[in-house]
């Protein structure tokens, strides 16, 4: 095994536990904390950031999330980022786009 790979299988396991271990707090702090305390919130969101994080890194039978990274998945991420904000202008223009295209189909004739 190389060692940069044992050296990110190290990193995922602390990365995991540090992301349990925030997790954990959080819901003691939900149970045991004021109202007015804001560390559980703070602990709760840390704790889902290094969630994701461990879920993206690699395992020692899977690559890395973002290690094939092709010029079609590009384009789709970059798509999406764009026309999500954007979709509810955007669907006025499905619509009628939708209409139109139901509008010059082909007719089918019956006998």
């Amino acid at each position: 095994m190389p060692a940069t790979e044992l050296l990110m299988t190290d990193r995922r396991r602390r990365i995991g536990i540090a992301a349990l271990g925030c997790l954990i707090i959080a819901a003691l702090g939900a149970f045991f904390a004021t109202n007015d305390s804001a560390w559980p919130s703070a602990f709760m969101r840390i704790g889902i950031v290094l969630g994701s994080l461990w879920l993206c890194l690699p395992k020692s039978n899977r690559p890395a999330a973002w290690s094939s990274p092709t010029r079609g998945k590009l384009a789709i991420i970059i798509l999406i980022a764009i026309v999500i904000p954007r979709i509810k202008f955007l669907l006025p223009v499905v619509a009628a786009g939708g209409f139109l295209l139901w509008l010059s189909r082909p007719k089918i004739r019956r006998r």
